[in-house]
């Protein structure tokens, strides 16, 4: 198989592992979103989505509270229908065998068009969280 499928199942595989958690989209831009963070320090800021869009990951619990509080606040909020936490310090675990599932792999640019590299999204790890980076 290539390198890249590789590579995506024992990313899969090592995400999976981790504790259960959760990811909330909220209406806020990245200043925004660090302000709601500072009062939800058990969650994370995964992506920015664009102008005013953002995403928080962490644990359940703390996901919960958090949309709670974004209902309380009126500030739109929709949760993403997954079982973890990606991009958020939940996925540390798992970095350093990422890393060596590169052991042995020869890498080289995708041959199928549309597809993104690790550099296109932004993020070379499962704990970086994601830029905005527009269509394919």
């Amino acid at each position: 198989p290539e390198a890249g499928a590789v590579l995506a199942a024992r990313r899969g595989r090592l995400m999976a592992a981790t504790a259960p958690g959760g990811m909330l989209a909220i209406g806020r831009d990245e200043a925004g979103a660090g302000a709601f963070l500072a009062r939800h320090p058990a969650l994370d800021l995964a992506a920015i989505n664009g102008p005013g869009q953002s995403v928080l990951s962490g644990p359940v619990a703390a996901i919960e509270a958090a949309e709670a509080a974004c209902r309380a606040e009126a500030l739109p909020c929709a949760r993403l229908a997954v079982t973890r936490a990606f991009h958020s310090r939940l996925m540390d675990d798992t970095a350093a065998a990422f890393r060596d599932a590169f052991a042995g792999l020869t890498l080289a640019p995708p041959r199928s068009p549309g597809c993104r590299t690790p550099a296109d999204a932004g993020s070379t790890q499962p704990r970086r969280p994601i830029p905005p980076i527009g269509p394919i």
